[in-house]
This record gives C-alpha cells, structure tokens and sequence, in this order.
C-alpha cells in the first residue's frame, strides 16, 4: 500500500501498463476461459473516492506535521458503505490504540458510539479538486466515515498507510451481517469456480471487497459490476482514476492510481475476497459461496511428497509414499474429524488410499489467524497404470469424504507402470516469442504462449531468465503470475530490454523445476538513428458541423463547443517520425472546463521511422471528468528523466467562440475541445 505521495511520483514519471491492451482482451473473451453471465453495471455508480483531501481530513499526523492518507482498505470499506448508506450510527466505541508503522509510533485516539453519527446526506459522490467545489460539512461528512472506518481496522498510518479487512470489525462497529460475509482466497479455487462467486455476488447487488498484490505491493479494491463477457469492473479507489473492466487473472490498471507501483504483472498474486458484504438482516444466512473449512497449504521447510518405495514388481504390488502437509481451520466454528489422501471414483465420490488421521481445530480468530497442525502420512498404494491424481481430503463422520481446499499448492499427480512410480511435477508447455522487431535500448514486446495438458489448474508465477550467452543464469530476470485452466491455453504479453547482439531466454515454473524453454536464441538488432517527431493532425469524435451552445461552458460564458453524439469524447493524433525507430512517452489529458479535475492516460508506444505516420488515441467518460465540455492536452515526456519537452506542430490554434458575443478563446493545437451530449 503506497503513499499519496508516490502517486504524484508515478504521474510525474508515467509508468507503462505493459500488459493491458485490446489484443489481450479480445484474445481472453475468445478462449474457452471466457465466461458470458448477465452484465452488471457498476453498483458503485459515480462513487469515486480517494485516500487525499478532503478524504484523510481527520487522520492523524504521523510525523508531527503531515497528515497520513486514508489507506486503501478505508477507502474500500467507506465507499462500500456510501452505497448502502449504511450505517446510521456506529454500533460500538472504537478503542484507541498505538501502531508502530514504518519505524513510527502513531497514537489513533478511541472513537466514542455517540460521535459516530453518519451524514450521509453530505457526502458526495465524487469530490473535485477545484477550489470551492465542496463545503466543510460535505467534507467533514466523508472524512469521518473514512476515519472511522481505519481506525476500525487498526490502520498503521503514515505517508504509506495500510492494514488488513477481515469480517469482524464490518459486523462488530458498522453492523454487517456477520454470518452472510467470507473471506475467500483464491488459491482455494478454480478460477471458473472463483467468477462464478463474482457472478453471484453482483448479481444479488452485493459489491465485493478485491485485495491483490503486485511484486510492488499490495492494494485494495472493490469489484462491482461486470460486462457479461468475462471482464470485471473495478473501483480502484483512486477517485475514478482508472476505473473500468479488467480481467481478474490479471487487474493492471495503467500506473498513477495510490498502490499502483511499477510492476507489469498487475494485482494477480495472493488475490482474495470478501463477499456477501450488505447490513445485517436479522436472520441466519446459507453460505453465499461453496467453502471448504479445511485448507492443506505448502510450507517450504515442512512440506514433504517423496516416493519411498516407488518400483514393483507386479502391477498388483503397492508403491509406499511419505506426504507431509499443515492442514487448518479456516471456518468460524471449531471443528472435529478426520483427514486422510484419497483419490476420486468414477461416481464422483472421494475415498482415502492412506491411513486416516483425527484432528480437532479452533475456529478462525477475528483477525483472520488460523489454527491447525503439520501431518505426516506414509502409506502404501498399488496405483493403477497410468496417471492418479491424489487429493487431501477431510470427514466429520468417517464415512463422507471431502476434499480439502488448497493453499500455495495443488493436488499431487502421480504415473505408475507396471513396475515404477514417478511424480508429474508439471504438465504445462511454453514457449515465447517476440512480437516486433527486436532493437537494442529498447524496450521489446514479447508473447509468451502456455498450455496446461492436465486435469488441475496452475494458479502461479512463470520465471522468465535472459543472458547473452547460452549459460542460464542464477536469477530470473521476472516472472508473469498467470492462471491456465486445465486443458486450456493462454497467452501473456511481456517486455524486455537486451541489449544488441544475442539473446538467450528460458522459461520455468516458480521453483524452477521445470524448464519450459530452454535457452532460445534470439538476435537484437542495433539502435536506431534518433527519432524526428512532428504532430502532423490532431482530431476528436465530435460530429461535423454539430454544436452545443447551450450548456457548453467555459468559465463564466457559454460557449460554441464541437459537440459529440457518444457517451465520451475520444482524442487523437497522428505523429510523423522522419527519423529512425523510437519509443514515445506521452500523456494524453483530459480536464472538464467547469470541474478543472483533469484525469491523464499515459503510455509509452514504439513509433516507427522513415516518415511513418502513428496515430495515438484516448476515451475519457464525462463522469470521472466531472463535466460535459472537455478539453485534451498532450504531454511528452523524456524516456531516461520523466521531464517533460515539446514536439513540433505545423498545426492551427483551435478558436473556441463566446455564444452571444464577438469573442473567443484562443487554444493552442494539443487543446481540442469536445462537449459529450448528456446521454440521460
């Protein structure tokens, strides 16, 4: 969880999302992954709140004079919240408590019951930056409810803030049904068993709590709607900044957004959710998801699978095997029964091939800590010819059989002949290849292809290591977090920057166990001649000779605004390069002229040479603009510094007329002006 701070940073800099681009998506709605339920619109609506001012008002100061930000898990629970307007008044005082955070011990005073009063009233759904834009009720209002809500869940604040949602404190301070709410993890499940939570979640109205990390760190978000095809809105909680439909394999939003770090993999690692978050009804609810209470999770220095007697003589002779795994309790009720490894009949139903052993585990605690304990079993099997999966499974009556959830690991496979056992560590294939000339000093995209032949999905990371030799190196050079569904295939982009001459690549699983790719060979061509870039034509999706003059506006004068028929205005521009092969940093702005709230899209794009022309193009909503008259800026920013320099233009300035008057503005070329017609 970062800081305000490094968001400005981040903007400044104009970091890539290397990942997320149309191909992708159309390739994830095409595959046989892609699921098609009913679409949601975002529950959310125009709700788009952030961790700064005015939202962080009343937060502590962390260091004796800056304030801290709110922390993305308050944003999440706040804005969750405003949805229902729930609740009236807080449940129960909030104790004080001190947190050591970042080397800092930050005192949070107690919150009593009786100033828990919420103005819902009050609170707007989108606060500008414009000065005047809210009054201090308005402002008071949502900084409370955003206080509240982290001192609810013991946020460690300073410039990073940052703390765990479980729950307890939704259901204990704020009145949330307590039996409807799961915290789910997604290790625990296929990813088809995973959207279907979603699905159901959105469709009984119900917006979901969406946690994540990157390589970066983590972040904290809220799911609320759907297109029906596959893709997921999400709120990221950076005041409508990057809001929109993500894929969940892989939730890269463009960087710039709090949290948003540099990583090119998005926020698909360690991903979890909290569902049937709403008030609380009075009744005792059915479980909203399918939940396995019992979890068998990998432990590096504990975890154990060896094959101890693993040649026969015969076919009906055994094998003998030695699996060592931490089994818990992930259920809120104490639990009592039996774990064994089995295997799954042909009649669906799971039966145990080891010895059976009893155990007896608490509930899970408030602040989401799990009890439970390291089993050892070591048994003998005659597995059939061919291959056997072998699960974890669980019974509270010694005659029903379940199987585990599975945490950080998957159920083990094995292959018998008539005389040997081995174990399927793997049955992925790989391979990766570039998708454009590759140059050295640049910044080179690859594709990266991986098909799971097996019955059990592969939920972890890809390990990517390079070398200018044919020597595989010690460290990967990264790694791409991806879900493959059993018998399925999937495709990730990635980039690279080798220098010139040979390139060497492999590909492995996450320990590196199983070579996928072994040392490819690839040549780099050398870097191109310097670029020359000019801005030959700049353009919107305003329609011919289509004006609004009534309520387009700038400052205090109607104005004579090109006008657009779709719900955004899309800029564009066409960039003539005379000069060699390059990379092209920009940012595509956008502001309302009555709002002034400008939101930026940035990207870096490969912009060929010899006089070719390379057209750039951005959709802004008036909605996160906050205004209908909108108006484009184009920034170019230095590849090595971030700083910012002019491209020339042969381009006209744009005249923007006063509606009953002789006047105009006068904008210079990059400043195109649309207004979007209220679609309502």
């Amino acid at each position: 969880m970062k800081a305000y701070q490094e968001m400005v940073e981040a903007l400044t800099k104009g970091d890539q999302a290397t990942l997320r681009n149309l191909a992708e998506v159309k390739a994830y709605r095409s595959s046989v992954n892609s699921t098609h339920s009913k679409a949601v619109s975002p529950l959310l609506g125009n709700i788009a709140w952030n961790q700064s001012k005015p939202f962080n008002n009343m937060c502590p100061i962390y260091d004796g004079k800056n304030r801290a930000v709110t922390g993305c898990v308050a944003t999440a629970m706040a804005q969750v919240m405003a949805y229902y307007k729930h609740p009236k008044q807080l449940l129960q005082d909030i104790p004080e408590y001190t947190r050591k955070w970042y080397g800092r011990d930050v005192a949070v005073p107690g919150i009593s019951k009786s100033d828990g009063v919420y103005d819902w009233d009050n609170m707007l759904p989108f606060y500008s930056s414009a000065e005047g834009s809210y009054t201090e009720a308005q402002a008071n209002a949502v900084a409370k409810l955003m206080f509240h809500c982290g001192a609810a869940v013991k946020m460690g604040y300073g410039e990073m803030s940052g703390a765990n949602l479980t729950p307890a404190p939704l259901a204990k301070y704020f009145g949330y049904d307590a039996d409807m709410m799961l915290d789910l993890s997604r290790s625990l499940y296929s990813l088809a068993e995973w959207t279907q939570i979603l699905d159901n979640e959105l469709a009984a109205g119900r917006p979901v709590f969406y946690s994540g990390s990157s390589t970066d760190g983590g972040h904290q978000f809220i799911c609320d709607g759907s297109d029906g095809q596959g893709l997921y809105h999400i709120n990221w909680g950076w005041g409508g900044y990057q809001n929109g439909y993500f894929d969940v394999t892989i939730l890269n939003p463009e960087k710039g957004g709090v949290g948003s770090g540099n990583a090119q993999d998005g926020y698909n690692r360690s991903c979890s959710m909290l569902v049937g978050v709403a008030p609380d009804n009075g009744k005792v609810d059915e479980p909203v998801a399918p939940f396995a209470p019992i979890v068998q999770s990998y432990w590096d220095k504990m975890s154990v699978f060896e094959l101890t007697k693993n040649t026969r003589n015969q076919v009906s002779d055994k094998f003998a095997l030695k699996i060592q795994n931490y089994f818990c309790n992930q259920s809120r009720q104490d639990m009592t029964g039996s774990l064994a490894y089995g295997i799954l009949k042909s009649d669906g139903t799971y039966v145990p091939i080891s010895g059976v052993k009893e155990f007896s585990f608490k509930g899970i605690q408030d602040n989401g800590n799990t009890y439970g304990n390291t089993l050892l079993f070591e048994f003998d099997y005659a597995f059939p010819i061919g291959q056997t999966t072998i699960y974890a499974i669980y019974s509270t009556d010694h005659v029903h059989w379940n199987k585990c959830a599975n945490s950080e690991m998957r159920p083990y496979v094995v292959e018998a002949t008539a005389q040997k056992l081995t174990q399927v560590r793997s049955q992925l294939k790989a391979d990766i290849t570039p998708t454009e000339e590759l140059l050295g000093g640049f910044t080179n995209g690859f594709e990266i292809t991986i098909q799971n032949q097996g019955d059990i999905e592969y939920l972890g990371a890809i390990n990517i290591f390079s070398n200018t030799t044919a020597t595989m190196p010690d460290q990967a050079a990264m790694d791409v977090y991806v879900t493959v569904p059993a018998h399925s295939s999937i495709t990730r982009k990635v980039e690279l920057s080798p220098s010139e001459g040979d390139l060497y690549l492999w590909l492995t699983d996450a320990g590196a166990e199983n070579v996928f790719v072994n040392g490819k060979k690839f040549t780099v061509g050398a870097t191109p001649a310097a670029p020359v870039f000019t801005v030959v034509k700049a353009w919107s999706n305003a329609a011919p000779n289509e004006y609004e003059t009534e309520k387009a506006t700038y400052g205090s004068n109607k104005v004579k605004a090109p006008k657009t028929n779709d719900a955004f205005a899309q800029f564009n521009f066409a960039i003539k390069n005379d000069g060699g092969t390059a990379l092209l940093k920009y940012a595509l702005i956008a502001y309302s002229t009555n709002e002034r709230t400008f939101v930026p899209r940035f990207e870096t794009v490969r912009v060929p040479g010899n006089g070719s022309i390379t057209t750039i193009s951005k959709s802004f909503d008036p909605n996160e603009l906050g205004g209908n008259t909108i108006i484009s800026d184009l920034w170019f920013m230095s590849l090595t510094d971030g700083k910012y320099y002019d491209i020339p233009t042969t381009l006209s300035k744009n005249r923007l007329d006063i509606v009953g008057s002789d006047g105009y503005y006068l904008f210079d070329p990059f400043n195109l002006i649309v207004y979007v017609t209220d679609q309502t």
